[in-house]
C-alpha cells in the first residue's frame, strides 16, 4: 500500500499534503482510511471569503471532482455570507426601530408622568399670593427695603376678587397655570366700571404676580412645548393684554373759601387732618401717620420722609410750620407729652382699610360743605374731581402765588421732577385781579374801548410789585389772557 510521505508546511496538520493552488482556493490532501481500512489521500478545499478562510472536506479523492466541489464550495459560502450579511442588516434595523421605539414610548410616559406630578404640585389660585408676598418680602429684603403692608394688603384685596371671579366662572381651572390670555381678558372685560387708571393697576399687579411667581405658574398654550409665557404679558412682550387708555382727569383744586369750610366744619381728629392737609400738602398716608417728634415748634418746620420715597431716595422734606397749623397742634391733648402718633385713632383705621378710608371719613365732611367731588366727564361717566390731591393743588398754588419759588415747592412736596409744577399750578385769576385793582387808581383806567390794553398795562405794572411770584413765561401769559378776558366782559 502505497504511503503519502510529504513534508508539512507551515499551518498543516500532519498527513496533509498541498497539491493544488488557485486563485480562486487552495486543495491539499489528508490521508484517511478507506472503507477496504486501507489508507487513501482525501481533498480538502481552502478559500478565503470576505477576508474569513473557510476550510472545508470536499469528500473527493480524485482531483478534478475536488476541483468542482472547490468552486462550487466558494461559489455556495459567498451566497450564504451575501444573505448573512442582508439578514443582519435587516436584523440590526429591526433591533434600532425596537430600541427607537421603546426610547420614544419611555420618554413619552416620563412626559406624561411629569406634566402629572406638575399638575399634582401646580400652585392653586388660592394659595397664590400668600406665596407671592413671601416671596415679594424676600426681595425686598435682598435688597434691603422694607415692605409696605397697606398697600400689599391693597394688592391681596384686588387679587382676591381676581380668585373670587375664577371660582365663579371658571371651577374647573384652580391652577395659576390654568390661566391662560383669553380668560385673562374675560376677567378684565368683567371690570368695564372701572376707570382707566384703575384697570390699568389690575394688570400692572397681575403681571407681577405671575413674573415674580416664575415660568412654573405660567400659561403653556401647548404643554409638550417649553413656550409658556405670562398670560399678562403686552404686545411688547408677544401677549395680547394691553393697558387701557387713561382717562384720568386732573384733580381740581379747593378753594379758598372751600378751605375756610373744611376747617371750621370738621370735628375731632378729622380736624386736624385737614389743618395738615391744608398747610403742609402731605399725601393721606403721611399726615394720618404724623407724629409730634416731626414737629419743631422752637425752628418753626416740619420734617419727615414721604411714604411713597422711602424705598426709593430716601429724602427728607423740610416745610414751614404755619403759623395756623401750629396754633392748632397746640391745642391737642399730645401736645404737651411731644412723641407719639397726632392721629392715633385714625391711624389705626387707615392701617386696618385703607382703600376705604378716605370715602368713609372725609366724604361726609365735603357733602357737609357742600363740595362736589365728582363731575360728568367729556366721555359721559362720572369722575373724581376733588379728592385728598385737591389739597396738595391747593397747597402748591398758595405757596407759589405766595413767592414762594417753585424748587422750593418741589422739595417740600417731594416732587423729583419739575414737570408736577405744571400739574399742580392754577392761577388764581380772582385773587391776581384784586391785586392789579389795588394797585391801579380807579382814575387812571381808560375808556372802555381801551379797557383791555388798559388791564394788561396795568396787570405788568402789579406783577412788577409781586416780587418772587415764581410763575413761568407761559404761566403769566395765561393768567394775562384771562384777565384781558375779563376785562373785555366787565367793559
Amino acid at each position: 500500500m502505497a504511503r503519502f510521505k510529504t513534508k508539512r508546511k507551515p499551518g498543516h496538520a500532519k498527513g496533509e499534503k498541498n497539491l493544488h493552488k488557485r486563485g480562486t482556493g487552495t486543495l491539499y490532501t489528508r490521508a484517511a482510511r478507506g472503507k477496504d481500512g486501507q489508507r487513501v489521500a482525501v481533498y480538502y478545499a481552502r478559500f478565503v471569503v470576505d477576508g474569513v478562510r473557510v476550510t472545508r472536506n470536499t469528500g473527493e479523492t480524485d482531483r478534478a471532482k475536488a476541483e468542482a466541489a472547490l468552486d462550487r464550495m466558494r461559489e455556495e459560502e459567498e451566497a450564504a455570507r451575501h444573505v448573512s450579511e442582508k439578514d443582519e442588516v435587516k436584523r440590526r434595523r429591526a433591533i434600532e426601530a425596537a430600541t427607537k421605539t421603546a426610547e420614544d414610548a419611555l420618554r413619552e410616559k416620563m412626559e406624561a408622568d411629569r406634566r402629572a406630578e406638575e399638575e399634582r404640585n401646580a400652585l392653586l389660585i388660592a394659595d397664590a399670593f400668600e406665596t407671592y408676598r413671601k416671596r415679594l418680602a424676600e426681595v425686598h429684603k435682598r435688597k434691603r427695603k422694607t415692605v409696605d403692608g397697606a398697600t400689599v394688603d391693597r394688592y391681596a384685596a384686588q387679587f382676591a376678587a381676581f380668585s373670587g371671579w375664577m371660582g365663579q366662572h371658571h371651577p374647573e381651572k384652580g391652577t395659576m397655570r390654568a390661566v391662560s390670555p383669553d380668560v385673562a381678558q374675560e376677567w378684565l372685560d368683567s371690570l368695564s366700571d372701572l376707570s382707566a387708571n384703575s384697570l390699568n393697576k389690575r394688570i400692572v399687579l397681575m403681571r407681577s404676580v405671575w413674573n415674580l411667581l416664575g415660568p412654573a405658574v405660567w400659561y403653556h398654550p401647548d404643554p409638550t412645548k417649553p413656550d409658556a409665557r405670562n398670560p399678562w404679558d403686552g404686545e411688547k412682550r408677544g401677549g395680547s393684554i394691553d393697558k387701557a387708555k387713561s382717562d384720568t382727569v386732573s384733580k381740581k383744586p379747593f378753594t379758598l373759601d372751600q378751605v375756610r369750610r373744611l376747617l371750621d366744619l370738621a370735628e375731632g381728629e378729622v380736624k386736624t387732618l385737614a389743618y395738615l392737609a391744608a398747610f403742609t400738602g402731605a399725601r393721606l398716608g403721611d399726615c394720618v401717620r404724623f407724629r409730634w417728634d416731626m414737629v419743631d415748634f422752637d425752628a418753626r418746620q416740619i420734617t419727615f420722609t414721604p411714604n411713597k420715597t422711602r424705598h426709593t431716595s430716601g429724602k427728607e422734606v423740610d416745610i414751614p410750620l404755619m403759623p395756623e397749623l401750629a396754633a392748632h397742634l397746640r391745642t391737642l391733648p399730645g401736645f404737651a407729652l411731644g412723641s407719639g402718633d397726632v392721629l392715633p385713632g385714625l391711624r389705626a383705621e387707615y392701617e386696618k382699610d385703607a382703600p376705604t378710608f378716605f370715602h368713609k371719613r372725609l366724604d361726609p365732611l365735603f357733602e357737609k360743605c357742600g363740595i362736589v367731588t365728582r363731575e360728568e366727564g367729556k366721555d359721559g361717566k362720572l369722575h373724581v374731581v376733588r379728592g385728598w390731591h385737591s389739597w396738595r393743588h391747593y397747597f402748591a398754588t398758595r405757596c407759589l402765588q405766595l413767592g414762594v419759588k417753585p424748587a422750593e415747592v418741589q422739595r417740600m412736596l417731594g416732587w423729583t421732577s419739575d414737570q408736577m409744577l405744571k400739574v399742580y399750578f392754577n392761577p388764581d385769576t380772582k385773587r391776581i385781579l384784586d391785586r392789579m385793582d389795588a394797585a391801579a387808581p380807579a382814575a387812571s383806567l381808560p375808556a372802555p374801548k381801551d379797557a383791555a390794553a388798559a388791564a394788561l398795562d396795568a396787570f405788568c405794572e402789579a406783577c412788577d410789585r409781586l416780587a418772587g411770584a415764581g410763575l413761568s413765561a407761559a404761566q403769566w401769559r395765561r393768567a394775562a389772557a384771562a384777565l384781558t378776558k375779563a376785562r373785555k366782559a366787565g367793559a
